[in-house]
Order: C-alpha cells, then sequence, then structure tokens
C-alpha cells in the first residue's frame, strides 16, 4: 500500500530476491521525489505570452522532474501488478484490501507504506486558510496563487507571503520563495519594498532538530536572502488575510498567502487499518520487527510507522532514508518468511541520518553525525545523492537525465 520511497524500495527488493507475486497499490502513475516539490512550487517562467499548449507542455516538464512512472520503475519485473486506487479498508481477519471502487485484493503479506499528509494541529481555522505541500498539486496551487496574486494586486499594497514552520521543508521553500517573489515582482513592475516573505516558527530556532551550527547557518542565509524570520512566535488562529500569533507578546499579521510546513502526521488511520494502535501523530504503533500487532503478517514502514530508536526510543524522524531502509529491511525479512516461516528475524536497526537542507539558490547546508558544513559544494552532494537513489530503482541512464532535468529547473 503506496508508492512512496518506502513502498517502491520494498517491492523492488522482493521482485529481485524473486520469492514473491507483487500487488502495488497507489492512487497515481507515478513515483513522486516529495523532497523536490519546493522547486516546483517556486519555479520562475514568464507565461504571459505562451499559448495554452506551451504551458500544458511546461506543467508537464515540471511534474517529469520529480515524478518517475511505475511502468519504468517495474519494467523488468514480470510479477508485479499496479493497482490505481485509494485504500478504503484493510480487513485481517479476511487477509483483503478493499478500495474505495469497491475493487478487492487479497493478500498474504502485506506492507503499509501510505507515507503522510499534512498535520494542522487542530489550530483554528488554519486548514481552511493555508496552502500544504506534500505533492505536485499542492505545489502548483502554490506557485499559481503567488502569480496571481502578484498578477492583480495594486502597486501599492504591500504584499506578505508566509511559511509557518522552520523545519526542512519550511527552510528549503523559504530559502527559494524569496528568489522567486523577487523575479515576479520584477515582471509585474512591483515595488521592491512593497513585498516580504515571513517564515514564522514557534520554537528558539529554526531546524530545532539539528546541530545548533546547521540552525546558525539557516538563519544566516535565509536573513541574507531577505526573508524575515520570526522565531519564538506560534500561530494560535487564522483568518482570512490575518494571523493571530503568540509568543513575547500577541499580535496579528496580515498575509495574502500561507503556506503551512510545520507538521506531518502518519496517512493511515484506524478506519483503514482496522485493530492497529495509532500513536499521537497518528502512525501506526510496530514492534522490534516493525510488525503491525495483533497481526503477524501486516508491516508498516516509513512516514506512518511509529518506529524508535531501540535504546533511546525515541521515534525516529521522518524522512526519506528511514523509510528506504524500512521499506529494504521488510523486504529481507519477507524473503526469509517465505522461504521458511520458522525463520528466526533479526530486529530493525536504525542509522544516523545525514541531511543536505537547500537553502536558496546553489547553497545547501550538510547536516551529518559530526559534520556541518554550507556551500555550493552541499548544494552539488544533493544532486550527487539523487542521482544514487535513482540509480537504485532505474538504470544509471536514466538517473542521469532525470537529475539533469531537476539540475537544470
Amino acid at each position: 500500500m503506496g508508492g512512496g520511497h518506502a513502498g517502491v524500495r520494498a517491492a523492488l527488493d522482493l521482485l529481485k530476491a524473486g520469492c514473491a507475486r507483487v500487488i502495488l497499490i497507489d492512487r497515481e502513475h507515478s513515483h513522486t521525489t516529495p523532497v523536490y516539490l519546493y522547486e516546483v512550487a517556486t519555479f520562475f517562467r514568464n507565461e504571459k505570452k505562451e499559448s495554452a499548449r506551451e504551458r500544458e507542455l511546461f506543467y508537464k516538464m515540471l511534474t517529469r522532474s520529480i515524478a518517475i512512472p511505475y511502468d519504468l520503475i517495474f519494467r523488468k519485473y514480470p510479477d508485479i501488478k499496479v493497482e490505481r486506487g485509494v485504500v478504503r479498508q484493510v480487513e485481517p481477519q479476511e487477509n483483503k484490501v478493499v478500495l474505495e471502487d469497491g475493487r478487492t485484493l487479497y493478500y498474504e503479506w502485506l506492507i503499509v507504506a501510505t507515507g503522510s499528509t499534512t498535520n494542522y494541529f487542530d489550530i483554528a481555522h488554519l486548514q481552511s486558510n493555508a496552502y500544504g505541500l506534500k505533492n505536485v498539486d499542492e505545489a502548483f496551487n502554490i506557485r499559481s496563487k503567488i502569480d496571481e496574486i502578484f498578477a492583480s494586486s495594486a502597486k501599492h499594497k504591500t504584499i506578505n507571503i508566509v511559511v509557518g514552520g522552520g523545519g526542512p521543508t519550511g527552510v528549503e521553500f523559504a530559502g527559494e520563495l524569496v528568489g522567486y517573489v523577487r523575479k515576479l515582482a520584477h515582471l509585474h513592475g512591483y515595488p521592491i519594498g512593497n513585498w516580504h516573505c515571513t517564515l514564522v516558527e514557534q520554537k528558539d530556532t529554526l531546524l530545532s532538530k539539528f546541530p545548533k551550527a546547521a540552525q546558525s547557518k539557516a538563519h544566516k542565509r535565509l536573513s541574507k536572502l531577505g526573508v524575515v524570520v520570526l522565531t519564538k512566535s506560534r500561530i494560535v488562529d487564522v483568518w482570512p488575510n490575518l494571523l493571530l500569533l503568540e509568543g513575547e507578546q500577541k499580535s496579528k499579521m496580515p498575509f495574502d498567502l500561507l503556506v503551512w510546513t510545520a507538521g506531518v502526521q502518519g496517512a493511515c488511520s484506524s478506519e483503514i487499518l482496522y485493530g492497529a494502535s495509532f500513536a499521537k501523530n497518528s502512525c501506526v504503533v510496530v514492534d522490534q520487527m516493525l510488525r503491525v500487532a495483533p497481526a503477524t503478517n501486516i508491516f508498516t514502514v516509513g512516514d506512518g510507522a511509529a518506529s524508535v530508536h531501540p535504546k533511546t526510543k525515541e521515534p525516529l524522524p521522518m524522512s526519506a532514508q528511514k523509510a528506504i531502509r524500512e521499506g529494504a529491511y521488510v523486504a529481507r525479512v519477507l524473503s526469509k518468511l517465505i522461504k521458511n516461516p520458522k525463520a528466526t528475524l533479526p530486529a530493525y536497526k536504525p542509522k544516523t541520518s545525514r541531511y543536505v537542507i537547500p537553502v536558496g539558490g546553489r547553497y545547501a547546508i550538510y547536516a551529518g553525525k559530526h559534520i556541518v558544513f554550507g556551500g555550493i559544494v552541499a548544494w552539488l552532494l544533493k544532486y550527487a545523492l539523487l542521482v544514487r537513489y535513482l540509480a537504485s530503482i532505474v538504470s544509471l541512464r536514466y538517473a542521469l537525465k532525470y537529475t539533469m532535468r531537476q539540475f537544470r529547473i
């Protein structure tokens, strides 16, 4: 269930082992690399003189830059079938998955890799007055909305675009956003001092779960680019074009667009996966082998799994690296169980993740276990890592082709 990083990794490894027939259920035709959605949402192009056909081709090009068709990923493997659809319910007692259109699929083993959705934390009126950034459609909607704001606003009006959340997604998006807005303002003849890009974070610092050196570099870089960074500011209510903030003191902030990047939660639920237990962030509780109790033939991996570090018992951060590693682990476990149902299973051992966080232009921050540095080298490393990942799911030729397309964007 799910064709993200975890689902694709698990499916490919099972197919390579040659031990199972695989059905992959996903609502889309393609596997999306969501870490590059911020680039789609902020890609500048002068569309004033374009025809509808030219605009359509442009949007297809942008989509192809972050989406790889399943037909391409699985073309070498006859033992897989991709079912387009949305899961309505899993019935563990009957080993079946029911889709929203009424189709029923039966399984011997089930891997739940449904990923995550935006978490609005029950903040009053937030969901109805903010844009999320979790899929291609939302990225296109943000891009169109920003363009519309500059095309329709009076030149004397001050435009304020707000990013809610100072985690990796918020920092990446804000860093690229200010460059996009600057180009749009120039295109529409908008005065330089009449627009602002503001990032709001309730904690004391940006990138709060990262090393202090990474936090400092991110803050300095965003400030240098022209982003207004407000830390210790919590959004408590959102009305059309007005934020209510709480921090050292209450304040109100007018805005023209709010992009919410401050939280994610598991996309599964008790209505879908009957009988499972869920953590506070709607992630499925799993054991040390990533199995879902009380079932013995259901695993959950990726963002939707409430997996914890075996020593500290702290939740593992939701990331592409976590998803890939858990998908690969479950594939290994299932390969053993299919060959020998009584096989002894090794517990999942997470590794320390290393992050590359782009912060506008040709600049990124590398944050490893003991090393933090920023600059163009880290930015180039982002593309090296992209080639490495893509080459693990498609051929090296196609990996280089997709990476060059992303590089040009």
